[in-house]
């Protein structure tokens, strides 16, 4: 099978980067044997576009093409979006940012703090989020550092919250919210409130306009890693997904006809791992 069929679409916390750490150098060895394979790997997360643009450029992931805030957002290269009909863009809106656009899919934070922090005045229900916390307990929160967690605390599209009450007004607030057309997420660390898109959301947009974005490839493969709750959309909507173990959360439970990998090793070393594993049952990695 040629390798210029697939892509691989990745979370970051507790599946490439490490969940404690945020080390990914384990990854690394796998990294390069899908650069060299010309794989292109888009990053598909819960963090910010600066977060998220920090760690591309670190990584030296090319072309520089990620998925932000749980879906809300579709970060390509200009030259990239310029590929794109108007028809494929019709209805989406794009926010340039730079040699970068943002095709949006999500809500306006604004849109999703206001909702969701009226809710807490009206049913006195108890939570806190990231519009209530300062930067030092961000950093204490994630245990980022404070560049990272200022970049954290950009968010665009969502709301991140810890929830402090019973399960029963959780269940409430999650059919409150779906009902006034947002989706309540839940991550490795926190609740995300946002619009009514998930991390399969970008995915499907990329497999409906491939022919645009990729002209080399005629279809693709999606290959999908992830760790938690809020990778579940992700991984059921992909052609080969991996779980990887989390030390902090089972692994998720998905609904998928596509055999699943499962990881044994947590993080950027299991990433590695079934990487790896892969990439040689589909006779893809040199021996």
């Amino acid at each position: 099978m040629n390798s210029t069929q697939f892509i691989v679409s990745t979370d970051l916390d507790g599946t490439l980067l490490d969940h404690h750490s945020y080390d990914y150098t384990p990854a690394l060895t796998a990294i390069q044997a899908l650069t060299k394979l010309h794989i292109p790997i888009i990053v598909n997360t819960s963090k910010s576009q600066a977060e998220v643009a920090s760690i591309v450029n670190e990584l030296r992931l090319r072309p520089s093409i990620y998925i932000v805030e749980n879906g809300s957002g579709l970060v390509l290269p200009n030259e990239y979006v310029r590929r794109l009909s108007s028809e494929s863009l019709k209805g989406i809106e794009k926010r340039i940012m730079g040699d970068e656009t943002c095709l949006v899919f999500g809500r306006e934070r604004q849109d999703v703090t206001d909702f969701l922090y009226g809710l807490r005045a009206e049913k006195a229900w108890q939570f806190s989020g990231y519009s209530d916390w300062s930067l030092q307990q961000i950093m204490e929160l994630t245990g980022l550092d404070e560049s990272k967690a200022r970049q954290s605390s950009h968010k665009a599209f969502s709301e991140p919250f810890i929830w402090q009450d019973s399960e029963a007004k959780l269940t409430e607030l999650r059919q409150t919210c779906l009902e006034a057309g947002f989706n309540l997420v839940k991550g490795g660390r926190f609740y995300h409130l946002q619009g009514q898109c998930d991390k399969s959301t970008p995915l499907q947009f990329i497999k409906e306009n491939v022919n645009e974005l990729f002209p080399e490839k005629s279809d693709i493969k999606i290959i999908a890693l992830g760790d938690n709750h809020n990778d579940i959309a992700m991984l059921n909507y992909s052609d080969y997904p991996i779980c990887i173990k989390s030390p902090v959360n089972d692994f998720p439970n998905l609904n998928t006809q596509q055999p699943t990998l499962y990881s044994d090793e947590y993080g950027p070393a299991g990433w590695r791992q079934k990487i790896e594993c892969l990439l040689n049952n589909l006779s893809l990695l040199e021996s």
